[in-house]
């Protein structure tokens, strides 16, 4: 069985670091991992009007910053954690 016994982890909380005209850079505290192997933390983000895109970023990294961004656009983020699915430990 699972250390966390079948309670889902508590979610990372994601954070705006910095910015400029082009870029946005994010931070996040790790994610509590209840004994499952973290795979890979997911950052989702969408323009104004737009499709939603997805980052993969590795286990070991805690911030993520995104380039190519437009000016003066309206952008929505979350973080999605990845965790080994069925682990038992």
């Amino acid at each position: 069985m699972s250390r966390n016994n079948g309670v889902p982890p508590a979610p990372p909380t994601l954070a705006i670091t910095s910015t400029t005209g082009s870029a946005i850079s994010l931070g996040w505290t790790p994610a509590p991992d209840g004994g499952a192997p973290l795979i890979a933390y997911h950052v989702h983000y969408h323009r104004e009007f737009g499709d939603w895109d997805r980052v993969d970023v590795s286990p070991r990294n805690t911030s993520f910053t995104l380039t190519g961004l437009r000016c003066g656009t309206n952008y929505q983020f979350y973080l999605q954690v990845k965790f080994k699915e069925n682990y038992i430990n």
